[in-house]
């Protein structure tokens, strides 16, 4: 700025004492005017370096503009995200990022991450210093995040077949670098994961989808406990279905028939232990302690 202007000085403060006393004049003069100028700039934001970096940034949007002229938006009320955009290189043989915090130590630097991510959301890197693997992930709360992280007994006991947890347990805190590569809003943390799962590639994410669990690989004792975990819905949704409808109980010494609202009920009428109709009803044609017959009541839908 006035880098010009400037330039003309040079000349005449090297000659200062070679020139009269109108040389001399015309110098503070032309240095008046050319301090006027910078306050009168001053005064009216020109060199305003937020509004210049918020200028290049949204695109002249003048309704933005206006309310920095008028002091509603300041360097100072501005998040820095929103300042500074973030930058990286997209070359796939030597990718370059720039991370916003970088730990080197993660099992020396673990209360250091924990009381600086307090309250904050964004996408983070695990680096295992061994073998240069990556793992990134993202989080509407980062602390929470590292706090299950930082506990040994939530990642053993950790159902799912996650790599980088087996990797921490391997290889141990100190042997991984954490990074943030990037805080942001909560809304707009699986969009810039995924910017970043593109560009880095990471060997430990097994979703290469931000948010997804498609392709996530289950342990076999997880997928056996969802198989029994299955069966057992659908035979509690059986179970129920019989035991709400209607029951017909029919005597087979007395030809006489009785209607209960319930499984339930015609087990108490027959003072029957609980499950044992149940059988009955599976069997169809086993009669209950020989001698009675047990089917559900069939429904006019049922077209009889």
């Amino acid at each position: 700025m006035f880098d010009l202007e400037i330039f003309f000085l040079v000349p005449l403060s090297i000659s200062l004492n070679k020139i009269s006393l109108y040389g001399f004049t015309i110098f503070v003069i032309f240095f008046v005017i050319l301090t006027i100028g910078f306050v009168y700039e001053l005064g009216n934001k020109v060199l305003d370096f937020t509004k210049v970096i918020i200028t290049d940034l949204l695109g002249n949007k003048s309704s933005t503009l206006q309310q920095i002229n008028k002091g509603k938006i300041t360097s100072s009320t501005l998040k820095p995200n929103l300042i500074f955009s973030r930058s990286y290189s997209t070359s796939s043989k030597n990718p370059k990022y720039s991370p916003e915090v970088i730990y080197l130590n993660s099992d020396l630097d673990k209360l250091k991450i924990l009381k600086e991510n307090k309250g904050k959301s964004g996408v983070y890197l695990w680096k295992n210093l061994i073998n240069n693997k990556l793992y990134i992930g993202s989080s509407t709360n980062l602390y929470r995040r590292f706090c299950f992280y930082f506990s040994k007994k939530s990642l053993l006991n950790y159902k799912f077949n996650s790599i980088i947890i087996k990797g921490l347990l391997k290889y141990g805190y100190s042997n991984f670098k954490l990074e943030i590569l990037e805080y942001c809003e909560p809304n707009r943390c699986l969009e810039i994961e995924q910017n970043y799962i593109n560009l880095l590639n990471p060997e430990y994410n097994i979703l290469k989808k931000a948010g997804s669990y498609l392709g996530f690989k289950y342990s076999e004792g997880s997928k056996e406990k969802m198989r029994i975990s299955k069966i057992f819905k659908n035979n509690t949704a059986a179970g129920t279905a019989i035991v709400s409808k209607p029951v017909v109980v029919i005597d087979t010494w007395t030809s006489t028939t009785t209607t209960y609202l319930s499984i339930s009920k015609a087990e108490a009428a027959l003072n029957a232990s609980r499950g044992s109709l149940s059988k009955c009803l599976k069997s169809k044609k086993k009669l209950y302690r020989k001698r009675y017959f047990i089917s559900l009541l069939a429904s006019t839908s049922d077209g009889n």
